[in-house]
């Protein structure tokens, strides 16, 4: 089960990954761009993990372990990626987007 510590450091993480999608979505109205996407990928990791590996724990315990280990899979798979989106493809969004703003700006510069 979650402690509040657990609760923290999820909700911090969320946020992390939120705020690039609410800037997003304010100035270039794009409802699903590439921050949202990596937002709602986020959140279906957690889901994954908060939701299949206790139910694989009930299953276990109610006998049938091969079940267990086929629902467990895809919450451990998401366990090993859960920091490739906050931590290394946010960080990589978010240059590309300021590479795309910079290039833009200097463009109307040049033409204006």
């Amino acid at each position: 089960m979650l402690t509040s510590g657990d609760a923290r450091l999820i909700a911090t993480l969320l946020v992390i990954v939120a705020v690039p999608y609410a800037l997003e979505w304010w100035y270039s109205g794009k409802r699903l761009g590439i921050f949202g996407i990596l937002f709602w990928l986020y959140t279906l990791q957690w889901l994954l993990i908060l939701l299949l590996l206790p139910l694989a724990d009930r299953i276990k315990d109610g006998g049938l372990p091969a079940l267990a280990s086929v629902l467990a899979a895809p919450a451990a798979l998401s366990w090993l990626l859960i920091g490739a989106v906050p931590f290394v493809l946010e960080p990589i969004a978010i240059i590309r987007c300021l590479v795309r703003l910079i290039a833009r700006l200097a463009k109307e510069r040049k033409t204006g």
